[in-house]
């Protein structure tokens, strides 16, 4: 009875720290400050310009995003979260509520938008082994139409 409870409390101890090793994957960490490839970006789907830069932090279950143009202006910030609670923000005429989800290292965020125009957005992020290129793709759906662009930001010499 003793050996097994031991077993099992290893058990429980292995996933537990086994867990918190694996979230804090560098993998799945995006923190940095992202330049935005124009050249080997697909942006004619998108409904608006995206930033030229783009500031990540991550903390705990919080993903915080902050775009600024080329002159280091800050425009639209969000806040995505990774414990399966909704993130609601507004980006001009735009609601988003967003959900995420990870797929091994990637991260996939979808987003419903509502105002001028309703859509949902499908994103899934994935940072480089060496952290220096961030790759976000973006499926669009407006009713049964389904567009797709990609993103490909590179790591800043900012930083």
């Amino acid at each position: 009875m003793l050996r097994r409870a031991v077993s099992g409390s290893i058990i429980v101890l292995t996933l537990v720290y086994g867990w918190q090793l694996w979230a804090a994957d560098p993998d799945r960490d995006f923190s940095g400050t992202w330049v935005l490839d124009q050249k080997q970006s697909d942006l004619r789907p998108l409904p608006a310009a995206p930033g030229l830069v783009l500031t990540i932090t991550q903390e705990g279950s919080a993903i915080r995003c902050v775009e600024a143009d080329g002159n280091g202006k800050s425009g639209v910030s969000w806040t995505y979260r990774t414990d399966g609670t909704a993130a609601n923000y507004q980006v001009g005429p735009e609601r988003m509520s967003s959900l995420t989800k990870w797929e091994g290292s990637a991260l996939l965020v979808n987003t419903i938008v509502t105002g001028p125009q309703n859509y949902a957005l499908m994103d899934r992020w994935k940072v480089s082994r060496n952290h220096t290129v961030l790759t976000i793709s973006r499926q669009i759906q407006r009713g049964s139409d389904r567009i797709g662009s990609c993103s490909g930001l590179s790591q800043s010499a900012l930083q």
